[in-house]
């Protein structure tokens, strides 16, 4: 091997080994040894997975505001896209009922353009906390805000899908649980009846098919079998095409939004960007991850995941779809469907793809009922009453964490909730830290000598702990245990010795920890206090203390 071959190949090895977080799972699976058996498999599941996304992602985009063909169009670039460029195996993009309730909010106040701004944005967002390796952040948002969050849009969700259920004639369509449920009220007489006894029927057969034959395609069965119904019977029941008009079959060409917006949305546009982005990157990781966890695989690349989500919604907003995320439902489908690599999902995504191309006038013939009945049945999925119920018996600080993210998403919206829930979960984790960090003192021997070990975290919270501590002639601080000190804490240490110096007591430091002891040294504490003050161990600052006492 030549010099520069041989050069050429450690630099890609090299590179290789400092970037593989960010290589797409697509191109190290197909790179290996992809077999036949394996593309039969992820044939197989990525058909199946297209036969239940074609009415989740209709069904999801009408109740987002949004029309049938930006849901399919959404599920097929996205889901492309997502497989193509992510980290995980099995992971599904398209559409999800999280996003419904801000992506609904955003059209109604910015418009299309208003979405495909803060789409922009948003994807923008992920792709930069992608690269910059934030995607391990995900760790610190705690279960009862997600739960809360969840429960809350599912609740709400539900209720949006009432009036195509039950075919209530309404002027204007309800954005929100309490103008929805306010309208329904109001306008109860209008309720249709062929519409009714359709949604319950479907409702009906779709636990009937769940409880006995989960094998069967749940959501294409109901929908097969209410179309005819609709057809043969000729019932005037509400449809996708005499809602929302004729598909188009074809691809639109990818355009840019116009940048021209009024002064007073720029604000509106960059907070829905930030919410949608915190949403995708939430719900997808977590997809990602329970997919894996089903597969029993690795732990999905975070960042690479990211930035793939980035990649996608960016090329939805492109095209005219809505806000993608990994979607948990058809991920676990397409593992419990024999999925093994990413290529289920590049399949599920052509697949969608010859839906939309070769069937689009038959899918304008679903009835709408059909689909809000299905997205009750997402709804309920989403609602994990059981876990929301044991969440309840948690700590005092879970639980209040739980309740006011689950109020403010389902009253006011996603972004107040996890906004306000992120906050409040980040005081209530502080006020937890300050108790259980504190300053204990330790037996000695000589009276004149107090030996006190400060426990936990040492930090603004908790600052105080240090005033407690009662006057000696000779102070030892044991900082074994002090994992972490922050500005606050370090301006504590430096009162505590001034006071020292007043009351002429010696103090002496013990078992600093290599990174706090780096702090105190940045800050000028280990000079002022003086390095001969300063022990490795316990012992060692006890004999010192003997020798001062004589």
């Amino acid at each position: 091997m030549k010099f520069y071959q041989f050069f050429a190949h450690r630099v890609l090895i090299m590179i290789s080994s400092k970037w593989r977080e960010f290589i797409p799972e697509s191109y190290l699976r197909l790179k290996e040894n992809y077999t036949f058996s394996l593309f039969k498999k992820d044939s197989i599941a990525g058909m199946t997975v297209a036969l239940i996304a074609l009415p989740l992602s209709i069904v999801l985009a009408i109740s987002s505001g949004a029309t049938p063909v930006q849901g399919i169009l959404t599920a097929i670039i996205a889901g492309f896209l997502t497989s193509a460029f992510g980290s995980s195996r099995v992971q599904i993009g398209g559409p999800s009922a999280a996003l419904i309730g801000i992506i609904y909010t955003v059209i109604q106040k910015t418009g299309y353009n208003g979405l495909y701004l803060s789409m922009l944005l948003a994807s923008l967002f992920l792709i930069v906390l992608g690269i910059c390796k934030l995607g391990s952040w995900i760790k610190y948002i705690p279960l009862p805000l997600i739960t809360g969050c969840t429960s809350g849009i599912a609740l709400s969700v539900f209720s949006l899908q009432i009036q195509n259920f039950a075919g209530i004639k309404l002027a204007t369509a309800p954005s929100n649980f309490t103008t929805a449920w306010s309208s329904y009220f109001h306008a109860f007489s209008t309720i249709h009846p062929a519409t009714l006894l359709m949604g319950i029927g479907s409702l009906v057969t779709i636990l009937l098919i769940q409880r006995f034959l989960p094998k069967i395609p749940w959501g294409l069965f109901v929908i097969v079998l209410t179309t005819g119904i609709c057809f043969f019977f000729d019932l005037s029941i509400a449809t996708i095409e005499s809602e929302f008009g004729h598909f188009s079959k074809t691809l639109p060409s990818p355009r840019l939004p116009s940048f021209s917006i009024p002064s007073g949305q720029l604000s509106e546009i960059f907070g829905n960007a930030v919410t949608i982005a915190f949403i995708i990157s939430i719900e997808s990781l977590i997809s990602a991850l329970i997919g894996e966890k089903l597969l029993k695989g690795d732990t999905p690349r975070t960042n690479c995941e990211l930035i793939a989500q980035g990649i996608a919604n960016m090329a939805s907003a492109l095209f005219g779809g809505i806000p993608s995320a990994g979607a948990i439902p058809r991920t676990a489908v397409n593992v419990e469907t024999g999925g093994k690599t990413p290529l289920a999902g590049i399949i599920h995504a052509l697949t969608l793809f010859c839906f939309l191309f070769f069937f689009f006038s038959v899918v304008g013939q679903i009835p709408l009922t059909v689909l809000a009945t299905i997205l009750i049945i997402i709804c309920w999925k989403m609602f994990d009453i059981k876990l929301f119920l044991q969440i309840l018996k948690a700590p005092y600080g879970d639980q209040i964490i739980l309740i006011i993210s689950f109020l403010l998403t389902l009253f006011m919206d996603i972004k107040a909730g996890i906004l306000i829930g992120v906050t409040l979960a980040t005081f209530i984790f502080m006020k937890q830290m300050s108790k259980a960090s504190k300053a204990a003192l330790l037996p000695s021997v000589p009276k004149e000598v107090k030996i006190y070990e400060i426990q936990g975290p040492f930090f603004f919270g908790n600052d105080h702990i240090l005033k407690k501590i009662a006057s000696s002639k000779i102070l030892i601080l044991q900082m074994h245990y002090v994992t972490l000190i922050d500005v606050t804490g370090i301006f504590a240490l430096k009162e505590l010795f001034e006071k020292c110096k007043k009351t002429n007591t010696h103090l002496l430091l013990s078992e600093i920890l290599p990174q706090t002891l780096i702090d105190l040294k940045n800050f000028g504490v280990i000079d002022l206090i003086c390095k001969e003050n300063i022990f490795p161990d316990l012992l060692s600052a006890k004999n010192k203390a003997e020798e001062l006492l004589l």
